[in-house]
């Protein structure tokens, strides 16, 4: 077979040698060239046979030279990610392989083949042929690729230029070889080279149509509606068809041109969309789009599937890969804006064009966390980063349960074993209210033991060069000026060092280091053996990934604060980004670790202050440390509802009103609104805040 031509020979005997293949006709045939043949359908002595009697090669397979649409196209969705803004799924010499992402009920390609010495023949292998057809447009003549095996390279070759109408298919029947039948979506059309009544293995053309979704058509071929809640056939191909739960209706002017469609969620919300796929906020007095804004809903729920089976921990995991998937070093920034306005020509422009507003540089949205008041009112305040990774990380949890379980509310994934939760509340016999109240911080004061400088202006500076507003707590992370070419990954790895580096330069100057016999006394109990191995302990400088030795994953390092109170940094580099995890450990009386809190990035000087002032009894502190316990932005993978009541319940006795009302906020929250009025009363909300009077339930 290696004399004779390669895998092209190899593939024709064995096609040939199949029990029902007995012609060439029958060679040409859907059976004997399915994608897949089983073993069992093979005569292997005649396939024997074909092999001992073969003298001169089968004709080549048919090289198409070029392929594309060749009508224009109207996009039926609002993505813009790849792959789903591409109609071509994979092209070759001999396969090209199109999505039909289009609206248009008839789609056209047209492809140049190289045809030889022969006659090209078409056949359709998979589809139905009523609905397809074919018309030679042309012959021409061209100079054939230059490649080192191309004995003809250079020459000319006659290629024929076919178009290939196709109408939509809806899931049909195939026959498999072994008389079974399977649904598809995917037309096959084969071009075979004929040369002196010997055929070839086939040339593909393939088209899929999306099995993932309900098409209707009207009598005049226009798309009236795709509900992605009516899949064909079961089963998500993630790289093929998008997944979704709501309708899309389309509509449509005299001219046959799409002027946008109507979006009806399982709820029956409705959504408008312009042609272009953004929602619209506002119209003109004519009735045409104005304001309009991205829904970034649809690309997140292209995310969702893979990690909903994931666990809390997983699931924070992904995030910066999940963040990734949005990064695109070559788009300007504009083009990843979240608001955008219509501007048109004048009074009979019906379409117009977009364009974007100005960015928004990044701002922590407080609708991401439903029970504590972030605003920036509140004084409370975040480095930029962290803002960020909290933020993502919150909306994507929102996102999940909020799309795919249909959790009302904002109640993200930890509020499935939130002692608080609508969940929880009712096997209490408790009735949650419609919204949630907010706890409220106590002023943000200068402590003593002010070691988080970290977020500095020049530091700020750098992040926020880094940051634009996407859309919905989605944010696209810009390149560094120090990473050429990079990506959200490269700068994420870059902003994690510069931070560690801040860290262990403003600790070494405030607090002791610690060697490492200490830190293997105080965290010994704290971690396995197996941990140790993979760590190695720095009493020096930060350890870079390309300094650690082999099987060697992650570096530790220890301060001490207090006596007792010790603050560590643990640089994790089995994944790509270089996380960091900052924790503080307080040690009991017998020198064992009595209590840790984890961070999951970076924390800011005020919620530093606040752990290590809470340590030290002070009432605000107390109260500061409660709420951050109970918005989950400290300790978010391990919420201790226990621990928030005891911290409001100590600072309430040492005398900080604001402790009082967030009691109160609790129970109202967990629905004991009885016993919520007796804190409120105590402490109503104007006497802890000047603000939202309206938010006290006496009014």
């Amino acid at each position: 077979m290696r004399e004779k031509g390669g895998i092209r020979q190899l593939l024709g005997v064995i096609r040939r040698g199949q029990k029902g293949v007995k012609t060439e006709q029958d060679f040409m045939s859907s059976s004997a060239q399915r994608p897949a043949i089983p073993v069992e359908n093979i005569d292997e002595e005649k396939v024997l046979s074909i092999a001992s009697k073969l003298g001169k090669p089968y004709p080549e397979i048919p090289f198409i030279s070029r392929s594309a649409l060749s009508f224009e196209t109207t996009a039926v969705t609002d993505l813009k990610s790849s792959p789903y803004d591409q109609s071509v799924l994979s092209s070759s010499p001999h396969h090209v392989a199109y999505v039909a992402r289009w609206a248009e009920k008839t789609g056209k390609i047209e492809v140049v083949v190289n045809r030889g010495e022969g006659e090209l023949m078409w056949k359709v292998l998979q589809g139905d042929p009523s609905k397809i057809r074919f018309t030679k447009k042309a012959s021409i003549t061209k100079k054939a690729s230059i490649t080192k095996k191309a004995p003809t390279a250079g020459v000319d070759v006659i290629c024929d230029v076919m178009e290939i109408a196709c109408d939509y298919h809806e899931a049909f029947d195939v026959m498999l070889p072994n008389g079974k039948k399977m649904k598809s979506t995917r037309v096959d059309i084969g071009c075979f080279r004929v040369e002196d009544g010997v055929v070839s293995c086939p040339a593909i053309v393939s088209i899929y149509y999306m099995p993932a979704e309900k098409r209707e058509y009207g009598e005049d071929g226009l798309l009236q509606s795709i509900d992605y809640t009516k899949p064909q056939i079961p089963g998500w191909m993630p790289r093929l068809c998008p997944k979704a739960n709501f309708k899309d209706e389309f509509h449509w002017n005299k001219a046959g041109k799409c002027t946008g469609w109507t979006r009806t969620d399982s709820a029956g919300k409705k959504t408008e969309f312009t042609h272009d796929g953004f929602v619209v906020m506002t119209r003109d007095g004519q009735g045409r789009p104005l304001d309009v804004r991205r829904s970034l809903l649809m690309e997140w729920m292209q995310q969702m599937s893979p990690s909903a089976l994931a666990t809390a921990e997983e699931f924070s995991d992904l995030l910066p890969h999940l963040c990734s998937l949005y990064d695109d070093n070559n788009a300007p920034p504009q083009e990843t804006t979240l608001a955008w306005r219509y501007v048109y020509e004048d009074e009979s422009d019906a379409f117009g064009k977009p364009s974007p507003k100005d960015t928004v540089k990044f701002t922590y949205r407080p609708e991401l966390c439903s029970r504590a008041d972030l605003s920036e009112e509140s004084g409370f305040r975040l480095p930029l980063m962290t803002q960020m990774m909290l933020g993502e990380r919150t909306y994507v949890k929102y996102k999940s349960d909020f799309v795919m379980n249909g959790i009302r509310d904002g109640e993200s994934l930890t509020d499935m074993i939130r002692s608080d939760s609508r969940y929880a509340l009712k096997e209490l016999n408790l009735e949650p209210p419609a919204k949630l109240k907010k706890m409220q911080f106590c002023p943000w004061r200068a402590s003593t033991n002010d070691l988080w400088k970290l977020d500095m202006d020049d530091f700020e500076e750098k992040a926020a060069s880094l940051l634009y507003e996407l859309a919905d707590g989605v944010y696209r992370m810009c390149l560094l000026p120090t990473v050429q070419g990079g990506s959200v990954r490269q700068s994420y790895f870059v902003q994690n060092m510069y931070a560690e580096e801040y860290a262990f330069a403003k600790l070494d100057r405030a607090y002791r280091r610690c060697t490492e016999a200490e830190a293997r006394k105080i965290l010994g109990k704290c971690r396995s053996e197996e941990d140790w191995k993979a760590t190695i302990f720095t009493e020096r400088q930060p350890i870079s990934k390309e300094d650690l030795p082999k099987d060697v994953t992650k570096a530790l390092a220890l301060w001490q604060i207090t006596g007792e109170i010790y603050i560590g940094i643990l640089a994790d580099y089995r994944g790509a980004f270089g996380m960091r995890q900052y924790f503080y450990v307080r040690v009991g009386e017998k020198s064992e670790a009595a209590s840790f809190d984890y961070f999951d990035e970076l924390p800011s000087r005020a919620i530093g202050n606040a752990v290590l002032d809470a340590y030290a009894g002070k009432r605000e502190a107390l109260n500061n440390f409660a709420v951050l316990l109970y918005s989950e932005i400290a300790n978010p993978k391990n919420y201790n509802e226990s621990a928030v009541v005891a911290l409001l319940d100590r600072a309430a006795r040492l005398g900080c009103p604001t402790a009082t009302y967030n009691l109160g906020v609790l129970y109202y929250n967990r629905g004991e609104k009885d016993k919520a009025r007796q804190y409120f009363e105590k402490a109503p909300l104007s006497e802890t805040r000047d603000k939202a009077e309206s938010e006290h339930p006496n009014g």
